[in-house]
């Protein structure tokens, strides 16, 4: 049987070598990249959800089952006048009646996405949740924006000019009518006289929660870290109050040792005496 010979690398062509080579990486880089979607190790079985409004979710945020991890959210697009949210579910059964819900995680903005896995049979992967079976948050971040852009619309100068003028056309009403519209009158001069200052405000708001929405993470990290350092506080305490107690007893096993021999000396002299 004749025996197969191979050449070393060093006496083949060095531009195939490199073409080879070159090749390979890239079949690796992109099984590294696509990764998520092998069937094997992948992450899961990927399913589609339609809702009302994003509402802040994002790529990469988690899927839970009743506060367990079990995927990641991969997709967030529009589908006409709807969201169509994808995401994918490892090693956990989704009926064909189960729920979603995106679900607020931190009060600084974050969210992930909740399935309540109901129905008698398995989720159809190719059939997405509707829009029956879902439900969003309300984003506070979004209601100051919106809030901001709102009242910087607002004619303030008009609408306290409005306000005089239906004030004066009640003149001749009841008195308290007149009292009530001159409030409503004053009140509206007082708004307007500080509409910047309101519009800024609620700017300044709006920045600071965003602010806040950006630095989840770090907070995170911070309460983290001041959990360990707690911890380790506790550990330390615990370890003086035994090091504290245990010399205690040493210090009373000294004291027992000691009044011991004296009563046995004292007993000795006395027998001695008697004798």
């Amino acid at each position: 049987m004749r025996r197969i010979s191979l050449k070393p690398i060093r006496e083949r062509n060095p531009i195939a070598v490199a073409v080879a080579g070159l090749a390979i990486l890239a079949a690796i880089g992109l099984l590294t990249y696509f990764s998520g979607n092998l069937p094997i190790i992948g992450g899961g079985t990927g399913y589609t959800a339609y809702f009302a409004e994003a509402a802040g979710l994002q790529p990469g945020n988690e899927v839970r089952i009743a506060g367990v991890t079990v995927g990641k959210v991969t997709g967030v697009t529009l589908d006409g006048n709807k969201v169509a949210v994808t995401f994918r579910v490892r090693n956990e059964w989704v009926g064909n009646r189960s729920t979603a819900a995106i679900e607020i995680k931190t009060l600084l903005g974050d969210k992930y996405l909740g399935l309540d896995p109901l129905g008698g049979a398995p989720q159809d992967p190719g059939t997405p949740i509707p829009l029956s079976r879902t439900t969003s948050p309300y984003d506070v971040t979004q209601a100051f924006g919106g809030v901001s852009q709102q009242i910087s619309k607002i004619n303030t100068a008009q609408l306290a000019q409005s306000l005089r003028t239906l004030s004066s056309a009640f003149a001749s009403t009841p008195p308290y009518v007149r009292s009530a519209l001159r409030g409503l009158a004053a009140l509206s001069s007082s708004v307007a006289s500080r509409d910047s200052a309101v519009t800024s405000l609620l700017a300044g708001a709006r920045k600071v929660t965003g602010t806040l929405a950006r630095e989840d993470a770090r907070f995170q990290a911070l309460l983290g870290d001041g959990n360990l350092l707690l911890a380790e506080l506790r550990q330390r305490q615990c370890r003086t109050t035994r090091r504290a107690l245990a010399a205690r007893w040493r210090w009373l096993g000294r004291i027992t040792g000691r009044l011991g021999t004296r009563s046995a000396t004292a007993a000795g002299s006395t027998s001695i005496s008697a004798a």
